[in-house]
């Protein structure tokens, strides 16, 4: 008969989140994962078949559990919502920089299949998020577009992360002009 597990799952992944953040899939050791997990090798494998599906669940863990999609849903819907998503999702660690999930991207052509495909049904879903927040922003650009170019500036932001630490003021303040740029309104430098 096998022993009862002693461990909660979600919190065996809250704690392989940061080092799959830090490291992605491949720099992340097996050695690191035990570490910040407190469980073994046997036992990590027994309750996720692979470092793969370890890193897998850690992504769908860390997608489900941050601030984006309370944020973008909030009512009265608009550019303030996108504007919110850009400032508040960048600090969701303070232990890593930039996203874990734009991070997961350096890691794509060493990605199983099944985590390539997560990956691209997430930007999907953000971008579907976004896009309802800018149905009367321009006339010229479709909300559609207008969230991809949204996402894309976003995932920019996060791998620039990654170089430098920005200063929040800093950031909000280039946040602010680029939802400016967005709704057309001019600024005063």
């Amino acid at each position: 008969m096998a022993r009862p597990k002693q461990f909660n799952r979600t919190n065996v992944l809250d704690k392989a989140i940061p080092v799959f953040w830090m490291y992605g899939l491949a720099g992340a050791s097996l050695s690191q994962l035990e570490q910040a997990t407190g469980l073994n090798r046997s036992s990590l494998y027994a309750e996720f078949s692979s470092k793969e599906e370890l890193f897998k669940e850690a992504l769908k863990r860390y997608v489900s559990s941050g601030p984006a999609r309370e944020i973008l849903l909030s009512k009265p819907l608009g550019l303030s919502n996108v504007e919110r998503f850009l400032n508040v999702a960048q600090w969701f660690s303070e232990d890593a920089r930039g996203c874990f999930f734009v991070n997961s991207v350096r890691d794509l052509a060493e990605l199983p299949g099944s985590v390539v495909s997560l990956i691209a049904e997430q930007v999907k879903a953000y971008q579907s998020l976004i896009e309802p927040n800018l149905q009367n922003v321009s006339t010229f650009v479709s909300p559609k577009t207008l969230s991809e170019i949204v996402w894309s500036y976003f995932a920019g932001l996060m791998l620039k992360d990654n170089f430098a630490n920005t200063d929040p003021q800093t950031r909000s303040d280039e946040i602010r002009a680029f939802v400016d740029l967005l709704a057309g309104r001019e600024r005063n430098q």
